[in-house]
């Protein structure tokens, strides 16, 4: 899989970078030695870019939590690719001897301790479901969650603060994003983004959705999740820094431990297999790189791909 750039003064309009002055940095630096670079893949958001916008989807694997003493039937279904999720307030943990709420969760496998993660699915709540949390951001060193979407008295909430009111019996369209690099997790509801808020430390994550009792919870709750997606930010070129004669390129985003290739080329037109391998590198433990080009001065030009197997 590759993930690359183009390089023109002129792709600030099509290089989504937030503002101008990190792009326009790069770009003026390079041009002391006449190297035209650009960042590729996607640093901030941009207007009409779509919260998934520079990631790539990652398979769905999951099981479902549901009272221990229960059939999985009596509290889950899927119908039509349509998830249905139901609790009482009065059933039994998920395993026996625990001490936590009753629940009715897809548990998903996608454990992390870096890089920028995200949830997407359509959520339906019915009139009536209060006091239950429907999608959790699992992992944290202060608390067991580094975000939470809860249902009370029809508003969406973060923990319990609303961020969405009405939202009985309609269905929204929910992202959340987990950087877990910067700690921070973003919520984007119908396509828009609504807030971004600190998580609560360094754990090992991973998403949840469903219904889980909380405080003051109905004596249903009641959840319908669809097209539930998992996405990961892909690796990417973060910066390009232009010094004396030499470029610094740096990356981020990809797998600890794994390797990469950057790849250069005078004209950004030719096949792949024509690129020059200028380096192999090791992403390292936060999931970034730093290669030095010494020979960027040597060239009118040069473009630069990053490269993963």
């Amino acid at each position: 899989m590759t993930f690359g750039c183009l390089a023109e003064a002129k792709s600030r309009t099509t290089t989504p970078f937030t503002g101008e002055t990190r792009g326009e940095r790069c770009l003026s630096r390079m041009q002391k030695f006449l190297l035209t670079v650009a960042v590729s893949l996607t640093i901030g958001c941009v207007a009409g870019a779509a919260p998934t916008d520079g990631f790539t989807e990652v398979p769905l694997y999951y099981y479902v939590q549901y009272p221990y003493d229960l059939e999985l039937t009596d509290r889950y279904a899927v119908s039509n690719g349509t998830n249905r999720f139901w609790v009482y307030s009065t059933d039994q943990p998920f395993q026996q001897g625990s001490t936590t709420a009753p629940r009715t969760e897809m548990r998903i496998f996608n454990n992390y301790t870096n890089g920028v993660w995200q949830f997407e699915g359509d959520l339906y709540v019915p009139s009536g479901t209060t006091g239950a949390a429907v999608m959790q951001v699992f992992g944290g060193a202060t608390a067991a969650t580094a975000s939470q979407l809860r249902v009370y008295n029809g508003s969406l909430c973060r923990y319990t603060t609303p961020i969405r009111s009405n939202i009985y019996d309609r269905w929204v369209h929910v992202n959340v994003i987990h950087d877990a690099n910067t700690r921070t997790v973003s919520i984007y509801l119908d396509g828009a983004f609504v807030r971004s808020d600190p998580d609560r430390g360094a754990a090992i994550h991973y998403f949840k959705c469903g219904v889980y009792a909380q405080d003051n919870p109905s004596a249903l709750m009641e959840a319908y999740w669809a097209n539930v997606r998992v996405w990961r930010r892909a690796p990417r070129i973060e910066e390009i820094i232009g010094g004396e004669g030499s470029a610094t390129i740096r990356g981020t985003n990809g797998t600890p431990g794994s390797v990469c290739y950057l790849l250069a080329s005078m004209n950004v037109g030719i096949p792949l297999t024509n690129w020059t391998r200028m380096a192999t590198n090791w992403f390292d433990g936060g999931g970034a790189f730093n290669h030095v080009d010494s020979s960027a001065s040597t060239q009118p030009f040069r473009f630069y791909l990053l490269q993963t197997p």
